[in-house]
């Protein structure tokens, strides 16, 4: 059986980068956040995140890893992408685990690229003065 493949006018498409895309799924999941949609959230910011290059410039993700045991935000994520059998049917999710992926994508975001936008440093003050992350920028 061949795939079909579903055709768009050339009005509907998109051209993008890895960084752009980034960028935008970054900001689409503060608004998420702030719409109370935290696992759309999470689950959007993680991509975000995922699909930066590595970096040796310290971010949120390297500076969390000696903790991740603690926090467990990987497995948060992970329960909203991955279907497991083991897995609980429900969960809890908290705004201060919708805030620790969305400030790690943005950190990294910064690190790769050095550079960051308005809704980021907005979302970072934000979080910082809700006690959510220490301050990230000046």
């Amino acid at each position: 059986m061949g795939r079909r493949r579903l055709r768009l006018s050339e009005a509907n498409v998109m051209h993008t980068t890895k960084k752009e895309s980034s960028q935008r799924q970054i900001e689409v999941a503060i608004q998420l956040l702030r719409d109370q949609k935290l696992d759309c959230a999470i689950t959007l910011a993680a991509a975000g995140e995922g699909i930066l290059p590595p970096t040796e410039d310290p971010h949120l993700f390297a500076a969390l890893q000696p903790h991740n045991a603690e926090l467990e935000i990987n497995l948060v994520i992970n329960w909203l992408k991955h279907s497991n059998e083991n897995d609980p049917k429900e969960a809890q999710i908290t705004e201060f685990e919708a805030v620790i992926v969305i400030a790690r994508a943005i950190t990294k975001f910064v690190a790769v690229y050095h550079q960051s936008s308005q809704p980021f440093q907005d979302f970072l003050r934000w979080g910082h003065e809700a006690g959510h992350i220490p301050r990230m920028h000046r």
